[in-house]
């Protein structure tokens, strides 16, 4: 590891400013035009700029402590004059007035440190908006150069922060980024700069290739496959995604199907704590195929449905495909225009998606790999090639909720957000697990025992069959007979 140097030449070091004594020329130079310094309010990106002007014009001009004490005077600001002012009283306390500034604001460590607060203060590289990209690698640039000015290199083997920075990035240059770190030796921040900075002078250039390489979206892992249930088949596509716990499929789909499934309601966890509700999610066993004649059929078990996968469109031109890449041409690929995946198949069946054989290329080329289900191709597109994939990734692998809850628990939970009980003659539905909720019995509460907060804890019902006693937690009021 390189020593700690300062960030300011060495020929602009000056440690005793009241030390000089001016030559003819410095004095007539000092007098003609006094040079004022840069304002500085205690930014710490500022402090390089500050102290080099306040160092070479010291030196360069011969201004002595009463000179300097007025410059500082009018330069600093905010929090750094705040840091200081005691100090700015008497030229004497010159020296004292920068050891102060450089101890707060000029070590090392706390100038890459607000440098990293930036970078992770902007906003995330967009797909379509190239100018947040350029954005975002000027400042990732300018940050690699002051910990290299600074000698913190030990900040470039920065495990954490390399993550944090790639985690940014929308998921074509991930892909792109996780090619590239193939042909580096070893992987730092600074290969990440060296990368992104490629990037960003081609995302300057006018529209030509470079930028159309950029922008093109990868291929998903997407395949052909037939589902079938309860004597009924449907061609459809599913996607194979390792970053989801759980197996989804459109209801609609199951409904083609002519299957019903289990109940079995559901809240969906995505990245970013993004939740979704899907209450009438039921669970169903379905049985897929790839479009083979010869394919053979797998069970898919405890397949969740949901109202839309919401996963973008995508097509492929096998020909177009295998005349670009040559270590896809002789492959049995499926060409198709526009679609849209309805089944999204997760790590809990990922026996499917598992690469029996594959064939890859260069760097940044597609990859083709043969599963139980059939060919697919996938990864990133190093040249325009037409009909490749239009849409670009909006879609964050779902994982089932932890906070999802038995089937008594969520009956109770539901039950709470009825109206307490809070008088007699209220309508009421008494809950019974061991029946569907439209069998509950209904009745009328005819009597309450509250506890010492005057809460209702258990009420007995007058129903058809006679009267039911059960606790508050039990039943649920039915508020339309109330307002009635």
């Amino acid at each position: 590891m390189q020593p700690r140097v300062s960030i300011v030449p060495e020929r602009f070091q000056v440690n005793a400013f009241s030390a000089f004594d001016p030559s003819q020329m410095q004095y007539t130079f000092r007098h003609a035009a006094k040079r004022d310094l840069p304002m500085f309010s205690g930014n710490p990106e500022e402090w390089p700029m500050f102290i080099a002007s306040f160092e070479y014009t010291t030196e360069e001009y011969g201004y002595n402590d009463v000179d300097n004490l007025d410059r500082l005077q009018k330069a600093l600001k905010g929090k750094a004059l705040e840091s200081v002012r005691c100090l700015l009283m008497h030229p004497s306390n010159v020296p004292a007035v920068i050891r102060t500034l450089r101890m707060l604001y000029g070590r090392p460590e706390i100038i890459v440190h607000s440098l990293m607060n930036k970078v992770r203060a902007m906003p995330a590289p967009k797909q379509d908006r190239l100018n947040t990209l350029i954005d975002f690698g000027v400042a990732v640039q300018n940050l690699c150069a002051t910990i290299t000015a600074t000698g913190l290199d030990e900040y470039m083997y920065n495990v954490a922060l390399l993550h944090e920075l790639t985690e940014r990035l929308p998921p074509s240059l991930k892909l792109n980024w996780g090619c590239h770190q193939m042909s580096v030796s070893r992987v730092t921040l600074s290969s990440f700069n060296d990368w992104l900075n490629h990037l960003v002078q081609a995302a300057s250039l006018p529209i030509n290739h470079h930028q159309i390489a950029l922008v093109e979206p990868p291929l998903f892992r997407y395949v052909p496959v037939t589902l079938h249930g309860n004597g009924c088949k449907v061609d459809t596509f599913a996607f194979l995604d390792d970053g989801s716990s759980a197996t989804f499929v459109e209801h609609a789909l199951v409904e083609e199907l002519g299957l019903h499934g289990t109940p079995h309601p559901l809240c969906l966890w995505w990245t970013g704590n993004q939740k979704r509700e899907e209450k009438n999610s039921v669970r169903v066993t379905l049985r897929v195929s790839g479009r083979e004649k010869t394919g053979k059929m797998f069970k898919l078990p405890n397949v969740h449905t949901v109202q839309s996968l919401a996963l973008p469109k995508q097509s492929l031109s096998a020909e177009k495909l295998q005349s670009t890449f040559e270590h896809l041409r002789g492959l049995k690929l499926n060409s198709y225009t526009d679609i849209v995946p309805r089944v999204l198949i997760g790590i809990d069946n990922c026996h499917l998606g598992n690469p029996l054989t594959y064939r890859e290329g260069k760097s940044h080329e597609p990859v083709a790999a043969k599963t139980r289900l059939g060919w697919i191709v996938y990864g990133s597109l190093q040249t325009n090639i037409g009909d490749g994939a239009k849409g670009f990734l909006n879609h964050h692998s779902p994982q089932t909720c932890p906070c999802v809850h038995s089937n008594d628990d969520r009956i109770d939970i539901e039950l709470k957000q009825y109206l307490a009980i809070d008088s007699l003659d209220d309508i009421v539905l008494i809950a019974d697990n061991n029946l569907p909720r439209n069998c509950w019995p209904k009745g009328r509460v005819i009597e309450v025992v509250r506890a010492n907060d005057g809460q209702v804890r258990r009420a007995s019902v007058q129903t058809t069959s006679g009267i039911i006693e059960r606790p508050a937690t039990k039943i649920a009021v039915l508020d339309v007979y109330r307002q009635n």
